[in-house]
């Protein structure tokens, strides 16, 4: 995402607020989960993916600037998220050698 892209999701962001835009997100994130789930069928559509995960890229540059603005920074989502990539890999590796 461009740096002026970030920008116009911080204005929305601002404007709706974060209780509003958390929900906007779960709505949005469902409706990616439904564009995914019909690649299994004869309903799949490209373009309506790439739409929906569109809407979930600017919901979760929302949510990052929530977090950073709202919530103390963003160390502990970069801790987290360490974590997390740590502990998958790990698991691929257990998976390499079983």
């Amino acid at each position: 995402m461009t740096e002026e892209q970030k920008a116009k999701c911080h204005k929305i962001a601002d404007h709706y607020g974060e209780e509003h835009q958390m929900l906007k997100a779960v709505e949005e994130m469902a409706e990616l989960t439904q564009a995914i789930l019909k690649q299994r069928t004869c309903e799949w559509s490209y373009t309506a993916f790439v739409e929906e995960l569109a809407d979930v890229c600017i919901m979760l540059e929302q949510m990052l600037y929530f977090c950073k603005k709202n919530h103390g920074g963003s160390k502990y989502l970069a801790e987290t998220i360490d974590a997390k990539l740590t502990r998958q890999l790990k698991r691929m590796e257990e998976e390499s050698n079983a």
